[in-house]
Order: structure tokens, then C-alpha cells, then sequence
């Protein structure tokens, strides 16, 4: 993802510029992607290609709706063009089908030149982690619900008083 350098500062030189561009790829979890206004893929960078939905050689050179599934494939394509029209950054969660199951992503599209960077973060640990939690909550407030004893809660702090046995009985 070498496409625009940065301009080199006093003492710098552009092979320094070069290490430190791959050390920041090389440091980031996320995705990252290079589109055209067409929606063509043009760069990328990932962790691994295992992380890719499909391998570089299936997606660089084409587009969006020719790679990914409908209905992502139209989300994201909106997004790259809102980017590129409004000059500000857009946001999108959607979720793949994978080998292993499905992904879940958080994506920010930003104007770049006049492509938009895209930068993908995997985001399935969370959302499994979201299920579960809607779950757990919501078997607890069914036992709360159909519990037939009376539930009192109390401080931690406070100490109920020992009950007093009838001594009639």
C-alpha cells in the first residue's frame, strides 16, 4: 500500500519513510483496502491471506458487487461513494460468510486522493460476546419472572435480623 508517500522531514530519508510505512501495516489488526470511485479494488493489506474473503488474486482489479455477496457487496459500494462525495468518514458493520462461519466486520471508509481507504475490523469475538450476554439476560429475567419465592434485593452492606420462630407452632 505504497500508492502516496509521505513527504520526506529534514534528516529523513525515504527509505526511513518506507520501514516505517510496513512497520505501521505490519502493526495493524485491521483489513485494509484501496478502492476507486468505481468500486475497483486496487490495494490492500492484511494480516494474513487467511483473514482475506477471497485470495488477492480474486478481488484486486475488480469490483465490489463482482467479488463480495449482495446484499454487502451494495452496502459497501454505498459507502465508498458517500465517502468520495461527502469528504467525510463513513462507518458500516456487516458479516461474511467464511469457511469457518461467519465474520463479523467494522468498516471505515475514508476518502483518500480520490479513491477511499478502507480499513476492516474484525469484530466476531464482540458480537458473539453481545449474543451471549442478550441471552444470559434474558434467561435471568425469565427466572425472575416465573420464580415462585419472593426475590428482595439488598445492599451488600445491609444485614437482615435472623427471623423469629413462632414458638406457638
Amino acid at each position: 500500500m505504497s500508492n502516496e508517500k509521505l513527504p520526506e522531514g529534514p534528516g529523513m530519508s525515504g527509505k526511513l519513510f518506507e520501514a516505517t510505512d510496513r512497520a505501521i501495516l505490519e502493526a495493524l489488526p485491521n483489513l485494509l483496502f484501496v478502492v476507486d470511485a468505481d468500486g475497483k479494488f486496487l490495494d490492500y493489506h492484511a494480516p494474513s491471506d487467511a483473514s482475506l474473503y477471497v485470495p488477492p488474486s480474486a478481488f484486486l482489479g475488480r469490483t465490489i458487487r463482482e467479488v463480495l455477496p449482495e446484499p454487502v457487496a451494495t452496502l459497501i459500494a454505498e459507502k465508498v461513494a458517500q465517502a468520495l462525495r461527502t469528504e467525510t468518514p463513513q462507518t458500516l458493520e456487516y458479516s461474511l460468510p467464511m469457511p469457518g462461519g461467519t465474520r463479523h466486520y467494522r468498516a471505515r471508509f475514508a476518502r483518500w486522493s480520490r479513491s477511499v481507504l478502507v480499513s476492516a475490523e474484525e469484530i466476531t469475538l464482540q458480537k458473539e460476546a453481545e449474543s451471549t450476554l442478550r441471552r444470559n439476560e434474558q434467561r435471568f429475567r425469565a427466572l425472575l419472572e416465573n420464580a415462585f419465592d419472593g426475590v428482595q434485593a439488598t445492599p451488600a452492606s445491609s444485614v437482615l435480623p435472623p427471623l423469629a420462630a413462632n414458638s406457638s407452632l
